[in-house]
């Protein structure tokens, strides 16, 4: 065998070679392609499941909060001011609207809460009993109170409101 024919022969079985070797390349680059793409429609689903979830979640928290502020109210436009005594102003408007209060034995718990407008923070009450803060409720929208019903505040446009939403 001269070597001119050695070196095509050679040449070929090199050529062979790399046909066979970049086969293997590329059924082992196929075959992990399609674990690649079988792993990530699991994992699609997956978060398509817990989407699912989070939304149902979502959903029983939202209900939870609301059954949880179904003793409460929200009384709005009351200014603010350095020394209230929140307790005394609820006994009062409840005097005044016919649903007396006693703080003590009524109010589970009585605050201003955050704002937009800085000097009148809403007040949040929850009450220890829902039919004493229907009661209340219910007058103090059939009385429309105004601060100037209340001596301790000296601002018209009193609003009692449930307290149903975050």
């Amino acid at each position: 065998m001269s070597s001119a024919e050695m070196k095509v022969l050679i040449e070929s079985e090199n050529r062979a070679s790399e046909a066979r070797m970049m086969e293997k390349f590329t059924d082992m680059v196929r075959i992990m392609n399609e674990n690649l793409l079988k792993k990530l429609a699991e994992q699609n689903d997956k978060i398509k499941s817990l989407e699912e979830e989070n939304r149902r979640l979502a959903w029983r928290v939202n209900d939870m909060e609301q059954y949880d502020r179904r003793a409460n109210i929200q009384i709005n436009n009351v200014p603010q001011n350095g020394n209230e005594d929140i307790g005394k102003m609820l006994c009062e408007m409840g005097t005044k609207i016919g649903v007396p209060i006693d703080f003590k034995v009524d109010v589970q718990a009585a605050h201003r809460i955050p704002s937009m407008n800085p000097n009148s923070k809403p007040i949040v009450v929850r009450f220890t009993n829902r039919m004493k803060r229907d009661a209340f409720l219910a007058a103090a929208r059939t009385k429309k109170l105004t601060t100037n019903d209340l001596p301790t505040i000296k601002q018209p446009g009193v609003s009692v409101n449930a307290n149903l939403c975050e």
